[in-house]
């Protein structure tokens, strides 16, 4: 019989880049104008080479030229179609109700699709398969004063994890920098759908403990993750893309806009340990909460000016000497 194991395909072994940083944009003008400050101050402030992935629905020819000459960085646009038709309509088939807010038009139907999108959607995308970790931006993400590579920040804290416990299987997989609790308008429901997912699954969470009551319900804690460092490997793990898809098949999902804050906070309640995920080192403002990591400051102001203020409001000293060339660029 002829030998056919030297016919056999070779393949080079697929090493994933390290990171890169994802920003999903509209074509709004104002979206734009927070785009282009964001990008500004990624070049100015974000210690980090990664090139940055802007999903889109819909850019002009003009407007991806001018994004792509907002930054020094590999950019890469790729269009995106957020509104998904087909689920809508298989959703209002099945007796779904859209929040109220997007009901009375007062809320885009899009901005349901982009928490899909963000929860669970994007990591089946392809692109997403050619790295190791993704970083999410939002439009309106503004690093305010010099900060290391969040990949890099959580590599390290691998390498600790590694070194302290002997494990060489150790890693750390989530990165964030603001944990608080959520509104319960947004999250009612949340909590007993999370629960009949546990318990139909058999799962025991890992992390969960720490943000419950004391009568066992949970406390709406969140990681804000309009900044978050993932490693791609673990999201797409059988329990992280199951509760995602359970969400996705739940009617009360888009009727009560449960955020896709709750659902990745709750991927890392059940499936990481507390020392897998790392609050990272970072001088950042997204809306009202900002983090001063050099003052050693956080602030929740909700009277801060647009664009970002150059001045550190507690000690009086200048975030970043670019910032303000930045924001009158």
């Amino acid at each position: 019989m002829e030998d056919l194991q030297g016919l056999a395909p070779q393949f080079a072994p697929f090493n994933p880049q390290q990171g890169v940083i994802v920003i999903l944009t509209s074509n709004q003008d104002k979206d734009l104008k927070d785009l282009r400050h964001a990008l500004g101050l990624v070049d100015v402030n974000l210690n980090t080479s990664m090139p940055i992935l802007i999903f889109h629905d819909g850019l002009s020819d003009q407007q991806a030229e001018d994004i792509k000459g907002w930054t020094r960085r590999d950019v890469t646009l790729e269009y995106f179609k957020l509104k998904d038709t087909e689920y809508e309509r298989l959703f209002e088939a099945r007796g779904g109700k859209w929040y109220r807010q997007v009901a009375e038009g007062q809320v885009s139907r899009n901005y349901m699709h982009m928490i899909r999108f963000y929860a669970g959607m994007l990591f089946q995308h392809p692109i997403l398969h050619y790295y190791e970790y993704y970083v999410r931006l939002d439009t309106d993400s503004y690093f305010l004063g010099p900060s290391t590579d969040p990949v890099q920040q959580l590599k390290d804290h691998t390498s600790f994890l590694r070194n302290i416990s002997g494990h060489p299987a150790a890693k750390a997989s989530y990165g964030y920098w603001w944990l608080s609790g959520d509104q319960e308008m947004v999250t009612m429901g949340f909590w007993d759908a999370a629960q009949h997912f546990m318990d139909g699954r058999g799962t025991v969470p890992n992390s969960l403990e720490g943000h419950l009551m004391r009568n066992g319900e949970w406390n709406r804690d969140i990681y804000y993750n309009n900044l978050e460092v993932v490693r791609l490997q673990w999201i797409r793990s059988a329990l992280c893309t199951d509760f995602f898809r359970f969400l996705d098949a739940n009617l009360l999902w888009f009727e009560r806009r449960w955020s896709d804050a709750v659902v990745r906070s709750m991927q890392v309640f059940m499936s990481l340990q507390e020392f897998e995920a790392l609050r990272l080192l970072v001088s950042y403002r997204h809306q009202e909460p900002f983090i001063c990591v050099d003052h050693e400051f956080v602030s929740l102001s909700r009277d801060l000016d647009y664009p970002p203020p150059d001045i550190c409001p507690k000690h009086g000293e200048r975030w970043c000497s670019n910032i303000a060339q930045v924001a009158s660029g």
